[in-house]
């Protein structure tokens, strides 16, 4: 890894298919960026726990959701944690960052990491499911329609569908839409419901 003191992790995949080149020339005008880009699923998560545990100041995910789930988890695998996250939105739903209003313009997005930003606490969730490992959660747990919505979207029906993938593909799903019966323990209260969906979130946006 190159000397720096932002690391930037490239989904090469994410998002319009100019968007990884001009990172890559940004992050070659910036001396004290360093860029590394993923070749498969678990690379950003691995990149960014590597580079959190060396102490990298700022670890930047550019890609969509996923990629930036992955390195927030890789940050937060990091002993001792000492990282920040930094977005540049390159997905479909680019959910967190409209929380976080980070800008969806990557012009925008990277003139906001040169300058730092402004730095923002985030809740993260822990989500055990059966006897599985723990997992960290950004943004939301989802299940039911919704689950089988995000199962269902292809990377060729969202490069050429965008964010209008996620109704597409919700129209194309709704006639075999199933409930479920879902139980709900909950310190405000809760019940069990015949649900479409369940959405537990953190953010303000999902899908």
């Amino acid at each position: 890894m190159p000397p720096s003191e932002t690391l930037i992790i490239l989904n090469p995949a994410a998002g319009d298919k100019a968007h990884p080149d001009l990172v890559e020339d940004w992050a070659r005008t910036h001396p004290h960026v360093g860029l590394q880009r993923t070749r498969g699923p678990g690379d950003a998560r691995r990149l960014a726990r590597e580079a959190a545990t060396q102490g990298m100041g700022l670890i930047a995910a550019a890609g969509g959701d996923g990629t930036v789930n992955e390195v927030a988890v890789g940050i937060l695998e990091a002993e001792p944690r000492r990282s920040h996250l930094g977005i540049l939105p390159l997905g479909t739903g680019n959910d967190l960052a409209r929380t976080l209003e980070i800008p969806l313009d990557l012009h925008q997005a990277l003139a906001l990491l040169e300058r730092h930003g402004r730095e923002r606490d985030l809740d993260v969730l822990e989500v055990r499911l059966d006897d599985e490992a723990p997992r960290f959660v950004l943004n939301a747990v989802t299940g039911g329609f919704a689950g089988e919505l995000t199962e269902s979207l292809t990377d060729q029906v969202k490069e050429a569908w965008g964010p209008l993938s996620y109704l597409r593909s919700g129209m194309e799903l709704w006639g075999d839409r199933s409930t479920w019966n879902v139980e709900v323990e909950a310190p405000e209260g809760g019940g069990r419901f015949q649900a479409l969906n369940l959405v537990v979130a953190n953010g303000r946006s999902a899908g």
